[in-house]
């Protein structure tokens, strides 16, 4: 009876350790890619070696907002191209 006794105790132990153990290879899976996007990041990989994860984060937000606004102006500059080509077609046409 005492090993039937402490088989809840063992249990919930086991029950702790592997979620503790799952936590853990959680925890190291955002920190690698953490540090991944930190080398990504031009701002990040010219500073401190190991950054926050939120100094990371932050950066790699301005960042992707500042390819987003590049991207707009260069999708408007193909388009104003675009119809400035087909501007000169139809003179040329005349």
């Amino acid at each position: 009876t005492d090993n039937q006794d402490n088989l809840p105790h063992i249990t919930q132990a086991k029950r702790r350790a592997t979620h503790n153990a799952v936590e853990r290879r959680r925890r190291d899976r955002i920190n690698q890619h953490i540090q991944q996007l930190s080398k990504l990041i031009p701002d990040c990989s010219n500073y401190v070696k190991n950054q926050s994860k939120t100094v990371v984060l932050e950066k790699t937000i301005a960042y992707l907002q500042e390819l987003r606004t590049q991207n707009l102006a260069l999708v408007k500059q193909t388009v104003d191209a675009g119809i400035i080509l087909h501007e000169n077609d139809l003179l040329r046409d005349r």
